[in-house]
């Protein structure tokens, strides 16, 4: 099977002349997957890049959303009006794309307890098969969704960054375009491999949690969880202190019983606060007891070296065909202190890849053969 993958990028105000830029960069007769990105300034002319799209190059599916930011190969486009376009010809592969809406179940959700939602119009999704889910996060609980999904197949993409409310994001399957929802892809067949970043790097020891309640870390290591968090914070060099005070995070080791960890052995999750009174630690998600966990902290150079090493291992000396990549929306230049920081990254050890993504407000993709709803992370998919 041989993959063929294209990709193109416009800055253009005008929906016409962006169009036209795309279509000269990554048209692709016969395409049989496409997915199509727009900013938050060409959300209105949605429809009008979908008809352009399918009675150019006719793609047998065509998927896509509006996004705070665009991303193609060439360069991260943070703000202002961009329009990204990529296809792929996958001879051999099988591909269902699809729009889901959510419903009530009438569920609890609690543990061992049915969810309070259904999901209609998700596929069957089997072991080995890759799903490209481009959710709004207003209409959809992205998390929920997930659960539902087995856990065989891997999950990838980003979501829907350009509304503030719901009904402001635009989502694209085949023809139509959508306020609500998610679209998405499952593909079976296709060498997809997965690269999540998370960019942090640990800091202090790590500890093994002896006491937590719900998202509280109580104790570590048998001691208050606050206590620990000073004695590490004050081991610190003053440079890592103010990252730490920026947005401290946490990881949990994915293998606890690893004499050494590094890039990828962690599942980062948020500090929200501390409560020196009780001395428990807010986070961002349910850890329990006997979990191995590390404080972590977060700055471009590490990200920078986290993505690297990981496209590195990853793509094996294996030359990818294409790259689709969802990247925080509080990364880029915010993060880097400089423009295409992760489109730069893989760049660098992809060569000039066919690229496309954009800027999400939430990152999917599988962490130790789990899939997570991610933050301040990059998630791709590489085809070979």
């Amino acid at each position: 099977m041989t993959v063929t993958c294209a990709s193109g990028l416009s800055t253009e105000a005008d929906a016409e002349r962006a169009l036209d830029e795309v279509m000269r960069e990554a048209g692709m007769v016969g395409a049989d997957l496409a997915l199509l990105f727009l900013s938050g300034a060409h959300r209105e002319n949605a429809a009008k890049f979908v008809a352009g799209v399918q009675s150019r190059i006719g793609p047998r599916h065509l998927i896509g959303c509006s996004a705070q930011g665009v991303i193609g190969t060439r360069a991260e486009v943070e703000a202002g009006p961009a329009l990204a376009l990529w296809t792929a010809a996958m001879p051999g592969v099988e591909i269902e794309s699809f729009h889901l809406v959510a419903e009530s179940a009438g569920g609890a959700g609690g543990e061992g307890e049915a969810s309070p939602f259904r999901f209609r119009g998700l596929p069957a999704c089997g072991d080995g098969e890759t799903l490209l889910l481009l959710p709004d996060p207003y209409t959809v609980p992205v998390e929920p969704l997930m659960a539902q999904i087995g856990p065989g197949t891997r999950v990838i993409g980003g979501v829907a960054s350009a509304g503030s409310a719901p009904g402001q994001n635009r989502l694209v399957h085949g023809q139509k375009v959508f306020s609500v929802g998610a679209v998405g892809a499952r593909l079976r067949g296709a060498e997809i491999r997965p690269v999540v970043s998370q960019g942090c790097r640990p800091i202090g020891r790590r500890f093994v949690v002896t006491k937590a309640q719900e998202n509280l870390l109580v104790t570590l290591a048998g001691r208050p969880a606050f206590e620990q968090l000073q004695e590490v914070l004050g081991d610190l060099t003053q440079e890592d202190r103010s990252l730490a005070r920026r947005g401290l995070q946490i990881g949990f080791a994915l293998d606890e019983y690893k004499e050494q960890h590094g890039h990828g052995d962690f599942l980062i999750r948020s500090v929200f606060g501390v409560d020196p009174k009780s001395g428990a630690i807010a986070v961002s998600d349910r850890f329990r007891v006997g979990q191995t966990v590390q404080f972590q902290v977060r700055d471009g150079a590490s990200a920078r070296d986290d993505l690297e090493s990981l496209l590195r291992r990853v793509s094996a000396g294996d030359r990818a065909k294409g790259a689709l990549l969802f990247s925080c929306n509080g990364r880029g230049t915010h993060m880097y202190g400089a423009p295409d920081g992760d489109i730069g990254a893989v760049r660098s050890v992809l060569g000039h890849v066919a690229a496309a993504g954009f800027f999400a407000a939430g990152e999917i993709g599988p962490v130790g053969g789990t899939n997570h709803l991610h933050g301040f992370t990059a998630s791709l998919a590489l085809l070979f």
